[in-house]
């Protein structure tokens, strides 16, 4: 009987597998699920700005990943202030004022009605979902990720991050016959390793990095490929650092390094980046709310 039971329990975890596919990891694509709801085409600029225009669709904007990523400490803290106003046209101006402010203090020309900061986040929120989208290979299960091409770690990072300075793109097989490492066949192994190099400078004035991933002023991105996708690489951990410590002769410490260390150096980035991109830091909400919401009542 508990063979039988066990058997059973068995078929129906596969089946719900298999049934519910995007709905069974529902939690990390509420989200998704929601924007199919309310119509958002990422592939339209006009489309996207809907969830900045409309008040109503500000929790949607605040927990989309490019923009919850380039957020700041104290802008989330205030997110989660407004969230919880109970007056609706209170909210909304709050809601309205906080937008108009977070990208008031990333332009760098507040001198024309252009924000141009703005304009190119958007512009690559486009870009990512042309170019790191497979909606035609992507299997039911992962067409929630891959039909985004912001939702990769490649479209992701794209966004927040720019194009980057250099890539290099490499053979997995070659590489580890290369390093005398037994190669395990494309069905174990993914197939290429694609490097993506930044300039740190660019997203830290003050230079105070001395991790591993930005050695020489340059943070190294790797990514690796399965069969379709481009994922950040965990599986060619070690091969990466093989690679780079030959060619440009810098010792990390090997592939001893866990995959949770390097993830968590990237989103290290990330926040350093996010913080670089704020042009006037003197701005504040209460300052805006004062000269704008006037404006707005009027």
């Amino acid at each position: 009987m508990r063979k039988k039971g066990f058997f059973l329990t068995s078929v129906l975890l596969v089946g719900l597998l298999l049934f519910s596919g995007c709905a069974l990891i529902s939690m990390q694509f509420k989200l998704d699920q929601e924007f199919g709801k309310i119509g958002i085409n990422f592939s339209n600029k006009e489309s996207i700005l809907r969830l900045e225009k409309d008040p109503g669709l500000f929790k949607f904007w605040v927990n989309w990943d490019p923009i919850k990523y380039l957020m700041v400490p104290e802008e989330k803290k205030l997110v989660k202030k407004i969230l919880k106003i109970q007056d609706e046209s209170e909210k909304n101006l709050y809601v309205e004022t906080f937008i108009e402010w977070f990208w008031a203090r990333r332009d760098d020309n507040s001198y024309d009605d252009e924000n141009e900061f703005k304009g190119n986040f958007y512009n690559r929120v486009i870009e990512a979902q042309t170019r790191f989208a497979d909606k035609e290979n992507a299997t039911t299960l992962r067409k929630c990720k891959y039909g985004r091409g912001w939702r990769t770690d490649m479209g992701l990072m794209y966004i927040l991050l720019g194009e980057p300075f250099d890539k290099s793109r490499q053979d997995v097989e070659y590489l580890m016959k290369f390093f005398n490492s037994s190669y395990q066949g494309s069905a174990l192994m993914p197939q290429e390793i694609e490097i993506w190099y930044y300039e740190v400078s660019e997203f830290d004035e003050e230079e105070n990095y001395n991790g591993w991933f930005f050695q020489d002023g340059v943070a190294w991105l790797f990514f690796e490929k399965d069969f379709i996708y481009w994922q950040f690489g965990e599986k060619t951990l070690g091969l990466f650092y093989n690679y780079e410590n030959y060619y440009q002769t810098i010792m990390f410490g090997g592939s001893s390094i866990t995959y949770a260390t390097y993830i968590g150096e990237v989103y290290r980035f990330i926040d350093a980046a996010a913080k670089g991109y704020i042009y006037d830091k003197d701005l504040t909400f209460e300052e805006m709310f004062i000269e704008w919401v006037p404006i707005k009542k009027d």
